[in-house]
């Protein structure tokens, strides 16, 4: 079983994935607003992560309040952001290079 803090099911997950309760927003209009320079994210987009989905929204209210009632879990998020970023990099760069050896040998 996953545990997402972002996804309350698979479900939820895949519907993100195939567009389903996505907003139109695009790159540039988190650039107007200013948003991409205040939040970093290496690996991702941050226009990936916004929905319209009523029980994504509540799931997230859930869990930023459990991190607000809960200051140790934040502290323990915070920590672990960085590593889990690198790790994420990492697998993004080795498929890159998987995918490259494959593309040579064929």
């Amino acid at each position: 079983m996953e545990i997402s803090l972002i996804y309350p099911s698979n479900v939820h997950y895949s519907n993100h994935i195939d567009g389903k309760d996505n907003p139109n927003i695009s790159n540039e209009v988190l650039n107007e607003l200013g948003l991409n320079s205040i939040i970093d994210l290496r690996s991702s987009r941050l226009c990936d992560f916004f929905t319209m989905d009523k029980e994504v929204i509540e799931y997230r209210q859930g869990v930023f309040e459990d991190m607000l009632s809960n200051p140790e879990l934040s502290e323990i998020l915070i920590k672990l952001t960085p590593i889990l970023s690198d790790i994420a990099e990492l697998r993004k760069l080795s498929s890159d290079e998987m995918s490259q050896t494959h593309i040579y040998t064929a």
